[in-house]
């Protein structure tokens, strides 16, 4: 039994705000070309092609209102997106172990307006998270990235049919090797 298992094993109480950076983006549906360098996404999918507005990193988009407020999905490097989300990317940090976090956090008590509900990142930005240091934080975004990946090809398959169980606003990680 470990009585003290040193620093590299301690946990510290953070605001998401401190490890995590926010971007916001002033493009558009209208903004989505046949041609472009980057892929656009809207709150689904590729809408078209843009040559500005990429983010340079793998990152998190959170949309910011309507009727799909709050839903967390992961989008790869070299892609822009609407200005109805918004981004967060690491800072000295783990994006996975970022997403599993995210993901376990019902931002639904962030959400504000009674017609068109909003959230804002001022808001959940200064949420309070434990974190660990950064091997941990690998470690466990790996772990439940490769857990989202297992659930997700064996939803494929039909043989798990956890769709009706999941939240409505966590799209799963996609794999780290593609």
């Amino acid at each position: 039994m470990i009585l003290n298992p040193g620093p590299e094993y301690a946990w510290e109480q953070r605001r998401l705000n401190e490890f995590v950076n926010y971007t916001s983006s002033s493009l558009t549906i209208g903004d989505a070309q046949i041609n472009g360098d980057y892929n656009l996404y809207d709150a689904n999918s590729v809408i078209g092609k843009v040559s500005k507005g990429q983010m340079g990193e793998n990152y998190i988009t959170i949309i910011k209102d309507g009727a799909g407020v709050g839903r967390i999905r992961m989008l790869p490097k070299n892609t822009a997106f609407i200005g109805t989300m918004g981004a967060i990317s690491s800072n000295k940090s783990n994006l996975f172990f970022i997403y599993a976090l995210l993901t376990s956090k019902d931002l639904s008590e962030q959400f504000t307006g009674s017609t068109i509900p909003h959230i804002y990142f001022k808001d959940y930005g200064n949420e309070n998270y434990y974190i660990p240091y950064m091997k941990e934080q690998e470690k466990i975004g790996l772990y439940f990235n490769s857990n989202s990946a297992l659930i997700g090809i064996s939803s494929a398959r039909g043989l798990c049919r956890a769709s009706s169980h999941r939240h409505p606003h966590r799209t799963p990680a996609p794999n780290p090797a593609t």
